[in-house]
């Protein structure tokens, strides 16, 4: 199971709509206005595909790597 599709880390997505509403040219500031609304009125539906690349990232965590440097260190 992915632990992300728990319904308790649905807020974690909040960033990822608000950068979404960015992306499309909504102003940052209405955009944090707009999903707040959302989430306070409990009509947030998060959207959970995620497509990031860069490392670190929700979906390419690299966890090996971070295994590999503690290990190295111990």
């Amino acid at each position: 199971m992915n632990i992300l599709a728990n319904h308790k880390y649905k807020y974690i997505f909040s960033v990822e709509e608000v950068n979404a509403l960015v992306q499309a040219g909504t102003p940052f500031r209405d955009a944090y206005k707009i999903v707040g609304a959302k989430i306070a009125e409990g009509e947030f539906k998060p959207n959970l595909n995620v497509n990031h690349t860069h490392v670190g990232s929700v979906g390419n965590l690299r966890l090996d790597l971070i295994k590999e440097k503690m290990e190295a260190n111990f």
